[in-house]
């Protein structure tokens, strides 16, 4: 039984409750916390040293005092680093404080909830608690501490009517507003963050907008010239290039046009002007065959068809990657593998899952270095899915690049306070 609360609902709001903190002024953990603990430390330090008195002779307590003075002041010491944990040990002077004094001491005046000590000591905890808990956990801890307070009530010996009922209503009033000064900070606190959030989310852009220019202005150039020129090598040579030249050129051409096809999708992507037109599986032939101009004897293999998913844009985002991967792949056999025989090989092992392979076969100089910024991109783009790439050498001598990318990732909702 106890096993199945601390796995159920109850023990995920126990665990809750018991991780609860003092928040960052920003998500950044190395940020100060919006409440400090020194003030804390030295109120419930002040609360100890005034109730001693209060206790020890205005009550009658004698030597009894410490440990009320202690009851009172320890949850206020603790609030700062264990709020919820502090609201309980608050709880002990409430509930049991009362019983207590009557059975120990009847004929002394009795210290009601609502006395000014005891309400000094009770009000930063609710603070604290409002501060560092969602909701659903501070609204219950706050009418808890309500009722175990006006509870005294039937309890209350010596006070008159009027007494106990300006008591009950100041102790309400307080612990709401503690409460209420509580969320209001907390609240200050999130628009403050959400704020630098969206500041940085417009500097992001503004530099993905600086970016994207500069490769227009840099890259754009330099592959417009590159197609131009193939595209016109062969009228430009008097005799006339061979058929093999003419084709090389032409392949040239096409290259370089289909790159600047895709840096202008990824300057829209940059602008944040993403229309969807880009590649995926039904691309690889083209890829496969530009790859074959280059030198490399490349196949490819994949089931006639693949079935469809209720997700067509996350397919899009997956289908992107696999080109993306596939595409660098390729690159590092024209680098490191001239000539190797290469095939890549495309599979959904699971209905959701996609995987994809490029496997060469050995050749000089050998298989792709895996420290290399390629294969970093590769895992990079894929871990931005919640996909996985391994890589490494075959048994023949070859290299390996796998990757497997989920069709579906679950979306995690985050915690309102």
């Amino acid at each position: 039984m106890l096993d199945q609360l601390r796995g159920g609902r109850v023990g995920g709001y126990l665990r809750l409750a018991a991780g609860a903190r003092v928040p960052h002024t920003t998500d950044d953990p190395a940020s100060r916390p919006i409440v400090p603990h020194w003030p804390f430390l030295g109120f419930a330090g002040l609360l100890f040293v005034l109730n001693l008195p209060v206790y020890g002779f205005s009550l009658g307590y004698g030597w009894a005092a410490l440990p009320a003075s202690l009851l009172l002041a320890a949850p206020v010491a603790v609030a700062w680093s264990r709020p919820m944990i502090a609201w309980a040990l608050a709880l002990i002077p409430l509930i049991v404080l009362l019983p207590a004094h009557a059975l120990l001491f009847p004929a002394t005046m009795t210290p009601s909830p609502w006395l000014a000590n005891q309400l000094a000591a009770h009000l930063p905890v609710i603070f604290l608690v409002a501060i560092s808990t969602p909701r659903r956990i501070c609204y219950p801890a706050v009418l808890i501490t309500l009722a175990a307070g006006l509870s005294a009530i039937p309890q209350d010996f010596g006070h008159s009517l009027n007494v106990i009922v300006q008591g009950a209503v100041i102790w309400s009033l307080a612990t709401v507003l503690a409460m209420v000064l509580g969320r209001t900070r907390l609240q200050r606190r999130n628009a403050v963050v959400r704020i630098a959030e969206a500041e940085g989310r417009r500097q992001v852009l503004e530099e993905r907008t600086r970016i994207a220019r500069e490769l227009h202005d840099v890259v754009a150039h330099h592959m417009s010239v590159i197609a131009v020129q193939a595209s016109t090598a062969s009228y430009r040579i008097k005799a006339g290039p061979p058929a093999e030249l003419d084709d090389e050129f032409r392949a040239i051409g096409t290259s370089a046009r289909e790159s600047l096809r895709e840096l202008r999708q990824v300057l829209d992507v940059l602008r944040g002007r993403d229309d969807g037109g880009r590649p995926g599986l039904a691309d690889l032939p083209k890829l496969i065959e530009s790859t074959r101009l280059a030198g490399i004897p490349v196949r490819l293999t994949s089931p006639d068809s693949l079935p469809e998913q209720e997700n067509p844009e996350q397919e899009s985002r997956v289908e992107y990657a696999a080109y993306r991967i596939v595409q660098e792949a390729l690159s590092n056999v024209i680098k490191h593998a001239a000539g190797a025989a290469t095939t890549v090989r495309i599979d959904r092992p699971e209905p959701a899952v996609l995987r994809v392979s490029v496997i060469n076969e050995p050749s000089r100089p050998g298989p792709p270095n895996p420290d290399g910024h390629g294969l970093v991109g590769m895992r990079e783009r894929a871990g931005a899915i919640g996909g996985t790439v391994l890589v490494g050498p075959t048994e023949s001598g070859g290299f390996r690049v796998e990757a497997t990318l989920p069709l579906a990732v679950p979306i995690t909702k985050g915690t309102r306070r």
